[in-house]
């Protein structure tokens, strides 16, 4: 898909002509922001963060705007590990022992997906938003 997009700077004059200065900015001082609202759909996002091979002994945070794939991975000791997935978060060989916490949290149009094993031993916590 292909988008034009346009600034405008505009010379202002009063209505003697006398010359005001530029609105909103002078030309050379001209910037260009946007922002895109919305969700990704499945495999458009393109990007997968991979979490593996990981023993989790002190709280964290992985954070993806894409999809995370999350593969042998133990978290115990009272640590908490939040799993931030902007789509998609894959579950494979994921262990929670020791009074630990694992939440994962997926965009509007994402999912949580096991693959393989999640084991939560008694006293843990597993929390999906």
């Amino acid at each position: 898909m292909l988008r034009l997009e346009r600034t405008y700077v505009y010379e202002v004059e009063n209505r003697w002509g006398r010359n005001l200065g530029y609105f909103p900015a002078r030309p050379a001082n001209v910037t260009f922001a946007y922002t895109v609202l919305g969700t990704f759909a499945n495999g458009v996002c393109g990007y997968t963060e991979n979490f593996t091979n990981q023993t989790v002994t002190t709280s964290r945070t992985i954070t993806s705007s894409c999809d995370i794939n999350v593969q042998n991975v133990t978290v115990s000791n009272n640590a908490i590990l939040t799993l931030r997935a902007g789509v998609n978060i894959n579950v494979q060989n994921v262990n929670v022992q020791n009074n630990a916490r694992l939440i994962l949290e997926v965009g509007a149009a994402g999912e949580v997906t096991f693959i393989g094993d999640l084991d939560l031993a008694t006293g843990t916590e597993l929390e999906i938003r």
